[in-house]
């Protein structure tokens, strides 16, 4: 086994099996992750660092495809200098000489920051996914690669009808071309572009959207664009309709001010009179 000890100079941690089965070498990226001695994970040491969920079916695992003297691969739980369990992808390949089998090599790397990686991205879609908003995404020409659930709730157009399709699909015909020229020149000079469309729905309904339309910069040049757009048509007509009752209150209230001014003027005019004819009675 003295020739394996070159597999010290090998940034993956690298161990060695003989044929019963016991580890008899690790290598220098291993003890420096564990932060073990080489005398401590010899033999069987090394269990330790496995987690106790991953152990049991580890070993079973192990022992069933050293059997075959196959390669393979397993993952599993190993704990770190840091006292972190992390997730740990081996891969395992049986070692002959003069075609006598004498055991295994296996090479492990940490997997976890992929892992956490993965998991992020699967966060970030879900929310994407279950986003009250509508989120389109389209390549710098416009032509739509991504739409969620939302949008094809909103819209009536199928994720299958859209793909491919540009924007304009939904257009109502109620904005000017200066209206879209102002939004692509903001957006392709790398700006945000913030504002309200009307659009059209797939049964030619007209709706109203709160949208911003962003740039996705990869390697400093604009690739994508992503729009998150709100469906606000309730909350406008519903404003509309509160401005209309304001008006309708200010005329009221407009009648009834005048009406009572009206009043005011009418009684101190008959006051007025009273008071003439109280006067002309008493010069009689």
């Amino acid at each position: 086994m003295e020739n394996f000890y070159m597999l010290d100079n090998l940034p993956s941690m690298i161990f060695i099996v003989d044929e019963t089965g016991k580890c008899k070498y690790f290598n220098k990226a291993w003890i420096e992750y564990t932060g073990k001695e080489l005398t401590e994970e010899i033999g069987t040491g090394f269990m330790k660092q496995i987690h106790p969920d991953d152990l049991d079916k580890c070993l079973k695992y192990f022992n069933e495809q050293t059997l075959k003297k196959i390669a393979f691969e397993m993952n599993f739980r190993l704990i770190n200098k840091e006292n972190q369990y992390h997730m740990i992808k081996s891969v395992c390949t049986p070692l002959f000489y003069n075609n006598k089998y004498m055991g295994y090599i296996g090479s492990c790397i940490d997997v976890q920051n992929i892992l956490d990686a993965e998991t992020k991205n699967k966060q970030f879609f879900e929310a994407i996914q279950q986003n009250p908003a509508s989120i389109v995404i389209t390549d710098v020409n416009g032509n739509i690669e991504y739409v969620n659930p939302r949008f094809t709730e909103v819209t009536g157009y199928s994720k299958e009808e859209i793909l491919g399709k540009n924007p304009r699909l939904l257009k109502s015909g109620l904005h000017d071309k200066a209206f879209y020229e102002n939004l692509w020149n903001t957006i392709n000079s790398g700006k945000t572009w913030r504002g309200n469309f009307h659009n059209k729905k797939k049964n030619g309904e007209i709706y109203i959207e709160d949208a911003s339309i962003s740039p996705i910069f990869l390697d400093e040049k604009i690739k994508y664009f992503v729009a998150i757009k709100l469906d606000i048509t309730e909350s406008v007509k519903k404003e509309e309709l509160l401005k209309q009752r304001n008006i309708e209150l200010e005329k009221i209230n407009k009648l009834t001010i005048d009406r009572e001014l009206k009043m005011i003027e009418l009684k101190k005019e008959i006051k007025q009179l009273k008071e003439k004819l109280e006067q002309i009675r008493k010069n009689d």
